[in-house]
């Protein structure tokens, strides 16, 4: 069986499965307790070349963003992304919403070029920070000590588009 993309999510101590799965797209994930990839923290913070923002907003989307290159996701091609304060990301034009609720995707109400890596009710508080670097081979987007709504919870993740299609979750600091 030939894959047109590889999905890999990278996921540390929160998978305790093995797993490997397909969509109907041929795309595909595994984590990296499976040994399929290999996690690999990109420290932004101490990247002179990546941008900062803080925010202290709740409920909101920035952007557009330029990707670098050109991206192709689900057989369209992307150029722009918008960063969603509740832990997401949209690839192309606005996306029209920031919703904190989990539903199934696709939705017709919800940006379906959407990389949902940790969607929940977060929020951006003061000295809170999103940082982007791009190199014209890869994009990566950190959400930098974004708290949960709800409670004080710290979180540091990072999504990394590579020019090839590949796709990386990662998560950092976790804290509950």
């Amino acid at each position: 069986m030939l894959f047109k993309k590889l999905l890999p999510i990278l996921i540390t101590g929160l998978l305790t499965a093995h797993i490997a799965a397909q969509d109907d797209n041929d795309y595909t994930w595994t984590s990296s307790d499976s040994g399929g990839i290999t996690y690999s923290w990109i420290d932004l913070t101490s990247n002179s070349s990546a941008t900062s923002y803080n925010s202290s907003a709740d409920d909101t989307y920035y952007g557009p963003y330029n990707i670098g290159f050109t991206f192709e996701y689900y057989g369209n091609e992307y150029t722009t992304f918008y960063i969603c304060s509740n832990g997401w990301v949209s690839l192309g034009g606005s996306p029209g919403t920031s919703t904190l609720s989990n539903t199934t995707l696709p939705n017709v109400g919800l940006p379906n070029n959407m990389l949902a890596i940790y969607w929940d009710d977060l929020r951006f508080a003061s000295g809170d920070s999103y940082l982007i670097y791009s190199d014209g081979s890869q994009l990566v987007i950190t959400f930098n000590n974004i708290r949960n709504y709800s409670h004080s919870y710290y979180h540091k993740f990072q999504i990394i588009l590579k020019s090839n299609g590949q796709i990386i979750y990662q998560y950092n600091d976790m804290t509950l």
